[in-house]
């Protein structure tokens, strides 16, 4: 009866199968850890070559860091082929110490006063009004208070 109303108002028969076997689960950590370590390198080639070709999103480069602002997430990367880390723009903290004519900065997460979760780098002179404008474009996509 059903199979006739189908037939009768969708032109065509419906039929159903039955469902595909579920594979079965696995708990090889070790294979998906390789994994996992392929995806992140294949991302991190993908971001360097972004950055070479000129992806369209704005980045800051300084020695082996690079940093992209993919919308109002804050990627960084050390070297070419490493693991990315993203932290969200509204999470973000930095602290600046002056350092000779350069900057020693820290960024990451603020938890409990400290900052977590983020690295480290030292910009030279000639770099810091480029980072200075980079974080004050990151910045200024923060959700308002």
């Amino acid at each position: 009866m059903i199979a006739a109303w189908l037939l009768a108002h969708c032109g065509h028969m419906y039929t159903t199968t039955p469902a595909p076997r579920a594979a079965p689960i696995t708990t090889d950590i070790d294979s998906h850890r390789r994994r996992g370590l392929w995806r992140s390198r294949w991302a991190a080639i993908g971001a360097a070559v972004a950055v070479t070709f000129g992806g369209g999103q704005p980045q800051f480069r300084n020695g082996k860091w690079t940093f992209l602002l993919d919308g109002r997430v804050l990627e960084w990367f050390f070297g070419a082929l490493t693991e990315g880390h993203r932290l969200h723009v509204d999470h973000l903290r930095l602290e600046a110490v002056p350092d000779g004519d350069g900057l020693r900065i820290r960024w990451g997460v603020e938890v409990k006063g400290l900052i977590v979760n983020g690295g480290s780098m030292d910009v030279p002179a000639e770099n810091v009004t480029a980072f200075q404008d980079f974080i004050a474009l990151a910045l200024a996509t923060r959700t308002p208070d």
